[in-house]
């Protein structure tokens, strides 16, 4: 439960919140299904605790008003401070996370790239003379009428090319590097403490500090509604990188699905003629995991840099009123708010893309992986294949 006593208590406890170099989440499997489970989990987790705590500390700061107004600047002062921690919490969890999946691909092209090279130069020659005899076209096996291309390509509106649009579209949303070169976030909060230090020794009852006040609130509610318009538009916005009409996640990953296998079941397919394709396809698989790790090696950079400005804007607001600059409340309220808007902003954005990245990811390792075993059971029924009389 959240109190002036936990809120107190969590600034003090938070000295060493500062992490500069945050180790690599270790993941209890080596299966990538169960890594993507694991992903989704915590991030949920953290968004939800984040989430509950500024409800809570609206709720504390509403009560105090009534009950012990003199505690509001205190308040305040942690609330802000706590929920600074709070967002860097979340970001570093992520950050960390995405360092484990790095290392997990690293791991799965390892293993994927042994599989296929060590059964290929077992079985290409065989497969080559197998198309020597009468009637190869013929060969026919059970399987799904795959899009080579969407699964393995790496660029356009591929699965992997998708997932690069999505991490641009996540920087441009945050914003994590913009004209003034150190993103919105950053140079909104910079703009915010000038204009509230200029307002050091004006008078509550003024109408400067009326206006300060009505000016943070004005531009809280743009961050807001800037939030309610980005979740009502958020699925279909990302089905966007994949030409997919989506309603939800569920919807996007099987339409992905449905988009890779050829869109219906597995029929018995003659493939006879499509061999050299298909092994084609099992050579280019490891490219496509090496694209994926390269678009999150690149994500950890914004992510790490992006966390590091939030960070600082929070110190930079954080210090106001405390070297002496008396401030009326109701401004550095209003600007303290402006910020909680801004940071559940980039909290709430980064949460849903990074639920659709992971969700994506591992649909493309989980087909590349279904897709090889099909093939190289097909490919090895081709190379026994005797001929026709």
């Amino acid at each position: 439960m959240i109190s002036v006593f936990t809120l107190s208590q969590a600034v003090n406890e938070s000295a060493a919140r500062v992490v500069d170099n945050v180790p690599a989440y270790e993941f209890a499997t080596d299966n990538m299904d169960e890594c993507a489970a694991e992903f989704q989990f915590a991030l949920v987790n953290e968004a939800s605790n984040l989430r509950e705590f500024i409800a809570g500390t609206d709720e504390v700061l509403a009560e105090a008003v009534f009950s012990n107004p003199d505690s509001i600047d205190s308040l305040n002062e942690n609330v802000f401070q706590t929920l600074k921690d709070g967002v860097i919490k979340f970001f570093n969890k992520i950050i960390a996370m995405v360092k484990g999946l790095i290392e997990k691909l690293k791991a799965f092209l390892y293993k994927l790239t042994g599989k296929t090279d060590k059964w290929l130069q077992i079985m290409e020659p065989k497969i080559k003379a197998a198309k020597n005899n009468k009637g190869y076209g013929d060969v026919s096996a059970e399987m799904y009428n795959w899009n080579v291309a969407f699964i393995t390509g790496t660029s356009g509106d591929s699965m992997a090319g998708g997932l690069d649009t999505l991490v641009a579209d996540w920087r441009a949303h945050c914003d994590v590097v913009g004209k003034s070169g150190i993103g919105n976030f950053r140079s909104a909060v910079q703009a915010d403490t000038k204009d509230v230090k200029g307002q050091a020794g004006t008078d509550a009852d003024s109408k400067g500090a009326s206006k300060a006040t009505s000016d943070y609130e004005k531009a809280t509610k743009t961050w807001t509604d800037s939030l309610d318009k980005f979740k009502s538009n958020a699925p279909d916005h990302i089905g966007k990188a994949w030409k997919i009409k989506a309603t939800s996640n569920d919807v996007l990953l099987a339409e992905l699905r449905k988009k890779a296998t050829g869109g219906a079941e597995k029929t018995d397919k003659k493939f006879g003629g499509e061999v050299d394709k298909m092994i084609e396809a099992l050579k280019n698989s490891s490219k496509t995991i090496e694209k994926v790790k390269k678009a999150y090696e690149d994500h950890l950079k914004h992510l790490t840099d992006f966390k590091a400005n939030l960070e600082k804007q929070g110190d930079e607001l954080g210090n106001l009123g405390k070297k002496g600059d008396t401030i009326p409340a109701e401004i550095t309220r209003a600007a303290t708010d402006h910020v909680k808007a801004m940071y559940n902003y980039a909290m709430e954005v980064t949460r849903t893309y990074e639920t659709a990245m992971n969700s994506v990811r591992n649909l493309n390792t989980s087909l590349i992986q279904e897709m090889c075993t099909e093939y190289m059971a097909a490919l090895g029924k081709f190379a026994s294949f005797k001929g026709t009389k």
